[in-house]
């Protein structure tokens, strides 16, 4: 399965052209006889292979930082259902009357609740 996923990366235009370039380039080095030619061929060829590799990294990073985006924001879901549901059982016990201890009890949650939805979501953690 990976090999599958690593393979439908490496065909993606923006790497697997610089990659094949940079390979074909690298054997032109076979038909030279001149040492310098082949180390200014090859120095070419590199440049192309490391376009092609870091493109491929560049595509890898932004895979794992979407996941890693929705993650974040799947647990903010979670963590403002919690809080909706204390809301509303806060809005109960105001329209009740039952106790103030209780229902200022219940704000300081609902208060912690967004505080962990907002240190989840700052950016870098």
């Amino acid at each position: 399965m990976k090999f599958r996923i690593f393979v439908r990366k490496l065909l993606v235009p923006k790497t697997g052209i610089y990659i094949m370039l940079g390979t074909i380039i690298m054997f032109l080095t076979f038909f030279t006889a001149d040492n310098a030619l082949e180390i200014a061929i090859s120095g070419i060829a590199s440049i192309f292979i490391g376009i092609g590799v870091n493109n491929f990294t560049e595509s890898e990073t932004h895979e794992k930082e979407t996941e890693t985006g929705q993650r974040k924001i799947q647990a903010a879901i979670k963590v403002l259902e919690f809080a909706h549901t204390k809301i509303a059982n806060t809005e109960q016990l105001f329209s009740e009357n039952i106790s103030k201890e209780a229902a200022i009890g219940q704000l300081a949650e609902i208060k912690e609740y967004f505080a962990l939805s907002i240190q989840q979501l700052q950016p870098g953690k």
